[in-house]
């Protein structure tokens, strides 16, 4: 029993040394190994700076072909996990249309998430939100509903 709580107060440790490298590594510019870091932390747990980072790296194709479609998932992700700048920049993939449909409901709503506790982009959401159709309000409001339960 001793050894298993040792095991779980070590673990989340391990996954937070694994991002720092992966960070050093990817700063270094040396991708492969930033990759694996961040790979292996997303293996072993949910972590969203390393979610973060593997969409920062498919964004840019280092080490990885340029895949925005798999960028954005990483992004969002990391999102839902609470990355603020994974938030914003899944706005961006789905304002844009990149790897996906443009769709301004998605959009919405990472904007809304990303405006927690900022009141810059709580009035930017507040701007946006009353310029979309009903159709797109309702697909945000679907999709917050969603995520709230």
């Amino acid at each position: 029993m001793r050894f298993l709580i040792i095991i779980l107060l070590f673990f989340p440790f391990s996954a937070l040394a694994d991002t720092a490298s992966g960070i050093k590594h990817y700063k270094a510019e040396n991708y492969e190994k930033a990759y694996k870091d961040f790979f292996d932390v997303v293996q072993k747990t949910e972590d969203a700076e390393s979610y973060y980072w593997l969409g920062i790296m498919y964004q840019k194709g280092q080490f990885v072909e340029q895949h925005d479609y798999t960028a954005l998932l990483n992004f969002e992700k990391a999102g839902y996990l609470g990355h603020v700048e994974a938030m914003r920049e899944a706005i961006r993939y789905h304002l844009n249309g990149w790897g996906t449909t443009p769709n301004k409901a998605l959009a919405a709503f990472w904007l809304k998430l990303s405006a927690v506790g900022d009141q810059q982009y709580a009035a930017q959401f507040k701007r946006f939100y009353n310029r979309l159709t009903t159709f797109e309000r309702i697909e945000y409001e679907n999709k917050l509903e969603k995520y709230q339960k």
